[in-house]
């Protein structure tokens, strides 16, 4: 995989900025850290909120006279739909307040050109050239060298609001867009539906009422008055036990054998 990094010059209009750092990953088919995918376009119009997409450009799969599937690695090309802007057309990617952002740029060409416009009006430019320089190579139209298909990453010190793909020739291909979006989910996974959510909440709620019907019930204390007549209850039957031992116990007092029947026989 080959890997360049730049400090990229700046081409801009209106109020200046700051430098923009610029790295190129050869077949960097993987998301920065800290990304989200934006588009892969395979539907261009499943977006995440605040992005729009829209120009003149078209969305093909393979190869053709007008355009290349760009190249995943050294033998296999990215079989989903992607961005293809032929000559003299372009497309405009309009996006929430970004300082990060992704593109997967597939065979390069001198004539390809990416236009990113700033929150405070000014734009930076970059071109075929430019981005062949960063990735030292040359924008030579490689349908399949690692030097000319990959993912460029651009750092700015200022927040965009637009990227511009334009081309004065056939063709510039992008096969993705990714970003670090404020608030977003990293790494590309995909925040979850509304509906997704609202069954997640039903099955823990569901799960909740299962676990306190499975809950044992506590017994019930029984009541102080059948307590007490329980306590009685033993004792009787200890004393009545007592009384029939003294009736076999020799020179046992008859006496003392009735008293205890009748001190059981009291209410407590």
């Amino acid at each position: 995989m080959a890997i360049g990094a730049a400090i990229a010059l700046t081409s801009s209009v209106g109020a200046a900025h700051g430098a923009t750092i610029v790295s190129y990953a050869g077949y960097g088919t993987a998301l920065d850290r800290g990304e989200t995918l934006v588009t892969d376009f395979r539907d261009p119009t499943a977006l995440p909120a605040g992005f729009t997409l829209g120009g003149t450009a078209a969305f093909l799969t393979g190869t053709s006279s007008v355009g290349a599937a760009p190249a995943i690695g050294a033998a296999s090309r990215d079989p989903n739909q992607y961005l293809c802007v032929e000559a003299n057309e372009f497309e405009t990617l309009a996006t929430p307040a970004l300082k990060n952002i992704s593109i997967y740029i597939g065979s390069l060409d001198v004539y390809n050109t990416l236009i990113f416009s700033f929150e405070n009006g000014s734009k930076q430019v970059f071109t075929g050239v430019q981005l062949a320089n960063i990735a030292h190579s040359v924008a030579n139209g490689d349908q399949q060298s690692s030097a000319t298909n990959g993912r460029y990453t651009f750092i700015f010190d200022a927040p965009i609001n637009e990227i511009r793909f334009s081309s004065g020739g056939y063709s510039l291909e992008v096969a993705d867009v990714a970003a670090v979006i404020p608030g977003g989910v990293a790494r590309g996974a995909a925040a979850p539906e509304p509906s997704t959510w609202a069954m997640m909440l039903l099955g823990l709620g569901a799960l909740g009422a299962t676990r306190r019907r499975r809950r044992p019930a506590a017994s019930p204390a029984p009541p102080p008055q059948a307590n007490a007549s329980s306590k009685a209850s033993s004792i009787a039957r200890q004393l009545r036990l007592s009384v029939r031992s003294s009736y076999l116990m020799p020179g046992r007092p008859k006496a003392l054998a009735s008293g205890l029947v009748n001190e059981c026989s009291a209410p407590p």
